[in-house]
């Protein structure tokens, strides 16, 4: 078997060097760019973090736009670090959407370099430093974000970072408490769903060695997280709004129809059904089109064409609350009927069309349903999961300790991420993004581990770097 010590066989190769991090910094700033031109965008949250930001840019403070004016409000779709962000970067830049795409970009890059340079540290060996930095700073999972005004770029980067801290205090040999929780603090306030990096950051304290203080420091790092959200909720509740975020906000920061949403999440599986049921903007309902598996009887869809054909009524004006509360019947009757089995059934089939991409880029559809080629971003992805694997069965054979603990990593968070948006009906593949960090991670360093224990075996030292 071969250590990281023997492939690690001279000083001089166990960090990277000032061209390695130029090389990777300018790798992730070209292909985001590449990205950033291809496809700008501006639309579906947007909406909503836009308008947040030109309030916080008035002087409105977080808020939203009603005909009597800006309303206090929770932040938007999440926290209001983006539209913050949004809203500085459009004052220093005289209201450029352009420029907020840049910065962003900016901030991706470095967190790329950084997240490198751990990778590094941790496993004491330049090329697989290397190798996981510029997997990620050429990663289309990644770069495709620059380009829209959406939280994913920036939320990708706040992943970098926690991970970066945690491998860094691996290699150091404590936990890295202040870091962590300002990492942790900077992701959850981008969005809501870096909670789950919770997850990590605890298993990563649990394979710390000594536990007892890296324990003590993970809870220091939690306290530092929730000092920040409970200022937050004092704030809330003096403005007179709900403390806590509200689930299925539509564009103008209102609550959706809650009873219909219901009844959708009874039957959905798949992202391009959830997008043709649910995105009607605000009072668009003439968009609304539902398939035909949705029905689980003749009569329920006889009932479901009449309430949508009297929607479809009431097209620019507020979701009508006794068609809403004729959904929600509609959802409980259906649920009622469903048995345990075919609950487990519908968990299954949205994390298959979930984690698709990732394991299995043959299975493509098109919004119509039809079987399509895999896209060139499903292709990367399917590569990244094998070299995980490999990854795996390296750890698994070498007993090196940093491939473990890497592997562990990733394989943990991805595993709660995707069970996470299959149990909350969650079914977009962008709420998978902030997976690629630590898978992308993990297979940068197995593929240089691989090549490494290749070229040692075929030469009898290892030459290259």
């Amino acid at each position: 078997m071969t250590s990281m010590a023997q492939l690690a066989s001279t000083p001089a190769r166990t960090t990277l060097r000032p061209l390695d991090y130029a090389l990777i910094l300018v790798a992730a700033i070209a292909v985001r760019l590449v990205f950033l031109r291809a496809f700008p965008h501006a639309d579906g949250d947007w909406a909503l973090y836009g308008d947040v930001a030109r309030n916080i840019l008035a002087g409105c403070g977080v808020a939203v736009t009603t005909p009597e004016g800006c309303r206090p409000h929770f932040g938007g779709n999440q926290l209001p670090l983006f539209p913050a962000f949004a809203a500085l970067v459009w004052w220093l830049s005289a209201g450029s959407d352009t420029a907020i795409r840049l910065v962003q970009t900016l901030i991706g890059a470095l967190a790329t370099v950084w997240l490198a340079h751990a990778v590094g540290e941790f496993t004491r060996h330049r090329l697989m430093g290397l190798a996981a930095g510029l997997l990620q700073a050429v990663s289309p999972v990644q770069a495709f974000w620059a380009g829209h005004l959406l939280t994913e770029t920036l939320a990708l980067a706040g992943t970098q970072w926690v991970l970066a801290e945690l491998l860094l205090g691996h290699a150091q040999g404590r936990f890295r408490t202040v870091q962590v929780g300002l990492a942790m603090t900077f992701s959850i306030w981008m969005r809501l769903d870096g909670v789950l990096l919770a997850v990590p950051v605890g298993v990563s304290a649990l394979l710390m060695r000594p536990r007892p203080q890296a324990i003590r420091g993970c809870i220091l790092a939690g306290l530092i997280v929730f000092a920040s959200l409970g200022a937050w909720t004092v704030r809330n509740v003096a403005v007179g709004i709900s403390p806590v975020p509200i689930l299925g906000l539509l564009p103008d920061g209102t609550r959706g129809p809650r009873g219909y949403v219901a009844w959708v999440q009874t039957w959905v599986v798949n992202e391009h059904d959830r997008a043709a049921a649910s995105f009607f903007g605000v009072h668009n309902f003439d968009r609304i089109r539902i398939p035909e598996s949705a029905y689980a009887s003749a009569e329920e869809r006889a009932e479901v064409l009449a309430l949508l054909e009297r929607l479809r009524q009431h097209v620019g004006r507020p979701f009508p609350p006794e068609i809403d509360q004729a959904f929600r019947a509609l959802a409980e009757r259906r649920e009622a009927a469903q048995t345990t089995g075919d609950k487990l059934s519908l968990l299954m089939s949205r994390a298959h069309d979930l984690a698709r991409p990732w394991v299995w880029p043959l299975g493509r559809k098109d919004p119509s349903g039809a079987p399509a080629s895999p896209s060139p971003s499903d292709l990367y992805r399917f590569l990244v999961s094998i070299g995980c694997v490999i990854g795996i069965v390296l750890a698994l054979r070498t007993r090196e300790p940093a491939m473990a603990i890497l592997g562990t990593l990733a394989v943990v968070y991805a595993t709660v991420r995707l069970g996470f948006f299959t149990a909350m009906t969650g079914l977009e593949t962008r709420y998978l993004v902030e997976m690629a960090p630590f898978l992308e991670a993990f297979a940068g360093a197995a593929a240089a581990m691989l090549a490494m224990m290749v070229w040692r075996r075929t030469f009898g030292a290892v030459r290259p770097g």
